[in-house]
């Protein structure tokens, strides 16, 4: 694009979506202070961005329990393809194990005619129900809409240091 670059090792068709993603926060962010009535220098070279497409590649520049960062010091933006990671995969796993839970108690509700069962069961499929919602709250930030925030909260990181709004040097780390 215009205003970045985008090193990958990902398929080209992700590595499109991301650098779309990038170009239309970069010009919503103009757009915006831009309203706000603020003088913002536009960086002199396109911004860049490394998208990996495995976590243990990402881990070697990234922190722990992270699925995207942005570093001033060499003033790039790292992310990862976290949907391939291996606790998503597992989780994914098991969702679907509680989901085939799930349908058996439902059919076994409906084809007994033993009412201890039935109430039985239905607690069951109410315990499964709530493991359900947890694994999903586990996976969530490693979701495409996961994956999507994490992208837009760092490039605007980015974006308020090369565009002046935030100043280059020692910030405190509760401000950025």
């Amino acid at each position: 694009s215009s205003h970045w670059v985008l090193v990958y090792d990902v398929d080209d068709v992700l590595a499109s979506g991301r650098i779309n993603t990038l170009e239309k926060v970069y010009q919503t962010f103009y757009v915006y202070f831009e309203k706000e009535k603020f003088e913002l220098a536009i960086p002199q070279h396109p911004l860049e961005a490394v998208l990996y497409k495995n976590e243990a590649d990402y881990r070697k520049v990234a922190p722990a329990n992270s699925s995207g960062v942005y570093f001033p010091g060499d003033n790039r933006l790292y992310l990862y393809n976290s949907e391939n990671n291996e606790v998503v995969r597992e989780t994914r796993e098991s969702l679907k194990i509680v989901a085939n839970n799930i349908k058996l108690l439902r059919q076994r509700i409906m084809s007994s005619n033993n009412p201890k069962q039935v109430e039985a069961d239905r607690k069951e499929v109410d315990k499964q129900k709530r493991l359900e919602r947890q694994l999903n709250d586990q996976i969530r930030p490693f979701s495409s809409i996961g994956l999507f925030q994490t992208m837009v909260h760092e490039s605007i990181h980015q974006l308020c240091f090369n565009s002046g709004l935030l100043p280059s040097g020692d910030i405190p780390t509760w401000l950025t």
